[in-house]
């Protein structure tokens, strides 16, 4: 997390950041790079009860559109295997 502090630091909402570097937990010299918009700033603290919620709606939200993506994706995909006359020993 303090990753993300850093490079947002000072940004403003709406403000595109440049690219950064994360590590890659347990995997020394692997990283990916970051870019990242800032949307929302509000004030830190403990998340309320409504904050998880939504955060988990969301979640579930995204998760169920990756899903459907997918699926859509296995139906329109056609695959044809075709085994040559001979090629099949036994």
């Amino acid at each position: 997390m303090q990753d993300y502090r850093d490079a947002i630091e000072g940004a403003q909402e709406g403000d595109v950041i440049d690219p950064f570097r994360l590590e890659v937990p347990g995997l020394p010299g692997v990283g990916k790079w970051v870019v990242a918009k800032l949307i929302e700033v509000s004030a830190g603290g403990e998340w309320t009860l409504d904050d998880v919620r939504e955060h988990f709606r969301l979640q579930i939200q995204q998760d169920k559109t990756i899903q459907k993506i997918v699926d859509d994706l296995r139906e329109a995909t056609f695959i044809d295997v075709r085994l040559e006359s001979g090629s099949v020993t036994g």
